[in-house]
């Protein structure tokens, strides 16, 4: 015979568990994804220090209006980029574990100021959350015209990828350098061509020299080769993914042909423009070339296909190291780290290891590079699909090796 008291009991815990809200249940769930996110934005954070370090030290010793004067800005404006986006995923990892955000505390402060009699410490309800819904879709064999196919996949992956937010603000900010530089160095070298030297002025290619924000903007492109795939991992959209494509390999040629596609049009477009705005601005001193001049074709069109690569070498590092801090770092450190290393090394060894650097054969190959130690632009080009090839293939063998 059950007694009152145990009818009471059981009354109470059924209550208290029916009223538990959904905050409460979901934070039963575990930790991992938190303790990485975590660890991520630390990395964020301290990279940003090293950055702005680096940054400031080049801008102190390197003479005005030279390359390493640009790394340094680049670095500062890296380092800026990295504090941001660390302090946007503290705020937006407290609002996914119900904590008050900055604004709720603003506002519960501004409230306890203004109430006179009352204690200055007020308790901040977190607003309610929902937990995420994922459908996953499953092809039906019995079911006529519901087989997963390429181009169903490439489709897919376009709809994801034209859908960011992020996609259309870094194609345009790789864009603005692009064409931002070549309207800076027209009208710099517009206004000074004649104090420069004879030595400079036989140095300066009017067709290719305008293109130079392509070092710069190279960045904004292999980061988001890197966010196109390292967003579905840090989301666990990449599950749904897999489950849809479970080949795996269908759905990582989806994403580079889409990622080519785009970026290589935009990539273009870009160059182009920046092309004839730089000539316009140096037709002041009549330097300027039409598009048909030696290597000008090249240079438009070779610059355009170095984005795309740089963009493909993102895509490789953030498949294989599934972590956008951890990716964009060593893309960071392959395109602008590695070579000012190499700069203080022993010209034996930089001679050598310098040339094979994306970088270095990206340049070589859309322009002149006095530096170049390979026999032509051709050969510059094989080493950056060297490059490429290697990632993807590592890669993929990384996506069929282990698991989401």
């Amino acid at each position: 015979m059950v007694s009152v008291e145990s009818w009471q009991m059981a009354v109470d815990v059924t209550s208290s568990t029916a009223s538990s809200s959904p905050a409460e249940l979901h934070s039963t769930a575990p930790m991992q994804n938190s303790t990485d996110s975590s660890r991520g934005r630390r990395a964020l954070t301290y990279y940003a220090l090293a950055l702005a370090l680096a940054g400031i030290a080049l801008l102190a010793k390197a003479p005005t209006g030279s390359a390493w004067a640009v790394y340094g800005f680049g670095c500062l404006a890296l380092a800026l980029w990295c504090l941001v986006t660390a302090i946007h995923r503290t705020l937006s990892a407290r609002y996914a574990a119900g904590k008050p955000g900055l604004m709720d505390l603003l506002a519960a402060r501004v409230a306890a100021v203004g109430q006179t009699g009352r204690s200055a410490i007020r308790a901040v309800t977190p607003r309610p959350r929902s937990a995420p819904v994922i459908g996953v879709g499953t092809a039906r064999p019995g079911l006529p015209g519901m087989g997963v196919t390429q181009t169903r996949v490439i489709r897919s992956e376009w709809t994801k990828f034209h859908s960011l937010r992020s996609t259309k603000v870094v194609l345009f900010v790789a864009a603005l350098i692009t064409v931002g530089f070549a309207a800076i160095i027209g009208a710099v070298v517009a206004a000074q061509w004649d104090t420069l030297d004879p030595i400079s002025q036989a140095r300066f290619r009017a067709a290719t020299d305008p293109l130079q924000g392509v070092g710069l903007s190279q960045l904004a492109i292999g980061v988001l080769g890197v966010l196109l795939i390292t967003g579905e991992y840090s989301t666990g959209m990449i599950r749904s993914s897999l489950t849809v494509v479970p080949r795996r390999l269908p759905m990582l040629w989806g994403k580079l042909a889409v990622f080519a596609a785009v970026v290589g049009a935009a990539c273009l477009t870009s160059t182009f423009v920046a092309f004839y705005v730089g000539q316009a601005l140096l037709a002041r001193k009549d330097l300027s070339v039409g598009i048909t001049a030696p290597h000008a074709l090249r240079g438009v069109f070779g610059a355009a296909l170095y984005l795309v690569i740089i963009g493909v070498i993102g895509l490789g590092l953030g498949t294989v190291m599934r972590n956008t801090a951890a990716a964009i770092s060593s893309l960071v450190a392959l395109l602008f780290v590695v070579p000012i290393v190499l700069n203080f090394l022993p010209r034996s060894v930089s001679h050598h290891v310098a040339p094979y650097l994306p970088d270095s054969a990206g340049a070589a190959f859309w322009s002149h590079s006095d530096g170049w130690h390979v026999a032509s632009p051709a050969a510059a080009f094989l080493v950056l699909c060297a490059w490429a090839g290697a990632l993807t293939a590592v890669a993929t063998w990384r996506l069929l090796r282990d698991d989401a």
